[in-house]
């Protein structure tokens, strides 16, 4: 993805998670609906990725295409996406795949850092299954498979999953969109994962914390951070000092080593 698709798809994601309140199994499977109606209409993407119309025109042709067939947050998402630019038309149209794991994935949030990481294990623990088994592999992607029969395999393998993994899964088997069903339960996993990744803080310190250091070290980073953080700590004699904090792709870097270095930095500039 070129960074003018890359901008599009984070300003989208930002947009959705303003409303994520607003979420629900039902936003999910909504923008899975959305993605699979333009993946079967070319003329419609061309349409709404047109760079002669301009932004306000391709979202209001988007929303008249969707009308009342989606909820108004899924609208005005939808709305939001076409008025943006994309290099390609699989760009635009792979936007609403990761919004529909966005919201499938904001769900399971909502349990905290445990839901988001059962939700993480079920879509491997699938990929993994299928992996496994050239049964299932051929069952999956057997053209001669009825929708029905698929959706019927897909509920039995996740009948004891959670209701986000459920969703997802089902999207993967019933619309690969000519991907192996495995593959894209995997790139389903990896997106989840990187927002499991969020809610665990990896704290390097040069000696090992004591408990009440950790406890003390969780509730500073949940105010700083906005939510409980899963600590997962390690010792990296080489900082001499301090501590480093990782989350996500944010650092907290106030180990000794770190200000040495910035010193010279300066000293040197």
């Amino acid at each position: 993805m070129t960074s003018v698709s890359s901008e599009s798809l984070a300003s989208a994601r930002a947009y959705l998670e303003s409303r994520r309140s607003e979420l629900t199994l039902e936003t999910a499977k909504e923008f899975f609906s959305v993605l699979n109606v333009l993946d079967a209409n070319p003329g419609l993407q061309r349409a709404l990725t047109d760079p002669s119309r301009e932004p306000a025109d391709r979202a209001a042709l988007f929303g008249r295409v969707l009308g009342s067939q989606v909820s108004e947050t899924v609208s005005a998402a939808a709305q939001h996406v076409a008025s943006a630019r994309y290099s390609s038309l699989r760009d635009f149209v792979d936007t609403f795949e990761t919004l529909g794991v966005d919201a499938a994935a904001f769900v399971a949030e909502r349990e905290g850092e445990s839901g988001i990481g059962r939700l993480e294990n079920e879509l491997f623990a699938f990929a993994n299954t299928v992996e496994e088994s050239h049964e299932l592999q051929g069952a999956l992607s057997r053209a001669t498979a009825s929708g029905e029969a698929r959706r019927t395999l897909a509920r039995r393998l996740t009948e004891r999953d959670s209701e986000p993994a459920q969703v997802l899964l089902e999207q993967a088997v019933m619309h690969p969109r000519g991907l192996k069903v495995v593959t894209l339960v995997e790139r389903f996993a990896q997106y989840v994962a990187a927002r499991h990744n969020l809610w665990v803080a990896h704290v390097e310190t040069s000696q090992e914390l004591t408990p009440e250091q950790s406890q003390r070290l969780a509730e500073s980073l949940t105010r700083v951070f906005g939510r409980e953080l899963k600590i997962n700590a390690t010792t990296l004699p080489s900082l001499i000092g301090g501590v480093r904090v990782t989350v996500g792709d944010e650092v907290i870097d106030s180990s000794v080593v770190a200000r040495i270095n910035r010193l010279k930095q300066r000293l040197a500039s």
